[in-house]
């Protein structure tokens, strides 16, 4: 008989994309429901921002595959590409992050116990008037 599946030792990161300006109250109120089994003592374990006139990016913490309403919501892992993880009215600066060879695009800001990310969960309350953006390639090391 097999083992149930364990959870990985450190959630993974997800994006979820193409989600309508109109849909933000609904998509806020689905991914606070997905981050309530990570135990999360600050932050809140996930963003959405806008990434289009029309459109919104959300990034989750999550140790399974989340599956949204259908509602065209697109999900990835792979954040390659800008993906913005705030968007204050009053921004007058944009970060960039770009992470290192081998990196990830949000992975590699995040917290020891793998919940928190420096540039989702903290940054943007350092730094009220900034826009913080992470850009994702493919980091992979070929021999």
């Amino acid at each position: 008989m097999a083992s149930p599946r364990q959870p990985p030792t450190k959630p993974e990161f997800w994006r979820i994309r193409n989600i309508k300006t109109s849909d933000e109250d609904a998509a806020r109120e689905w991914l606070q429901g997905q981050v309530k089994e990570l135990v999360i003592s600050e932050g809140q374990g996930f963003s959405l921002a806008a990434d289009s006139e029309r459109t919104l990016c959300a990034t989750l913490t999550s140790h399974e595959r989340p599956t949204p309403p259908d509602r065209g919501w697109r999900v990835d892992k792979d954040f390659i590409g800008f993906t913005p993880l705030s968007d204050p009215d009053n921004a007058n600066v944009d970060i960039i992050a770009v992470t290192g060879l081998g990196g990830h695009a949000l992975g590699s800001f995040r917290s020891a116990d793998g919940t928190l990310v420096w540039l989702r969960d903290f940054a943007p309350q350092d730094i009220p008037q900034a826009r913080f953006i992470t850009y994702g390639y493919n980091t992979n090391i070929i021999d």
